[in-house]
């Protein structure tokens, strides 16, 4: 706050970013404090009507759909860290929303956790039912070296439209699993 306050925004978020990368510092009963801290930071970097989603959730911490627009908006940003940990509060609070689930499994994957984006998947097995997330789950697995174990979800996912044989074929592809030569 003090950097925010003597005008320097970046190095207020660079300093405050560590306290929302997932899986976050902040206590749960501190986290309505840590959005608005973040809104007053976005506001000064990103203008008002992109820090109106950090408010809104900062507001309502307890609003799934609020924190899924924020992770939503925050995965946009390239800010997957935070995304992450935003996204897992609202899948804490709505476990069944498949949305959920796969823009948190999105956001692990862009922050590089591919190995948590598998746990948190295979934590719900009740949506692995679905196309989209049996994917994910392949596709992380996959990204963690366990060619086997992408081959076996990717065998799982049920091919209904175009976009689940785009999916599976990202995933089946030769080209996807066999490491590539470096170049020369």
């Amino acid at each position: 706050l003090d950097l925010l306050a003597a005008g320097d925004a970046h190095a207020a978020f660079n300093e405050f970013r560590s306290q929302l990368e997932y899986p976050g510092k902040v206590e749960p009963r501190a986290f309505a404090d840590a959005l608005t801290t973040l809104a007053q930071i976005c506001a000064k970097i990103t203008g008002p009507d992109w820090a109106a989603y950090v408010n809104r959730a900062a507001r309502r911490p307890n609003d799934v759909d609020a924190l899924f627009q924020l992770g939503y908006q925050l995965i946009e940003q390239s800010l997957h860290g935070i995304a992450a940990t935003v996204l897992a509060r609202a899948h804490k609070l709505e476990p069944g929303a498949e949305g959920i689930l796969s823009e948190l499994a999105i956001a692990l994957e862009g922050a590089g956790l591919n190995a948590e984006a598998c746990r948190v998947l295979r934590g719900a097995p009740d949506l692995l039912g679905s196309g989209a997330i049996r994917y994910l789950l392949a596709f992380n697995t996959l990204m963690v070296g366990d060619i086997d174990g992408a081959r076996r979800e990717i065998e799982r996912v049920r091919v209904v439209t175009d976009d689940d044989r785009t999916m599976v074929g990202n995933v089946r592809d030769d080209r996807a699993v066999r490491p590539r030569p470096l170049a020369r």
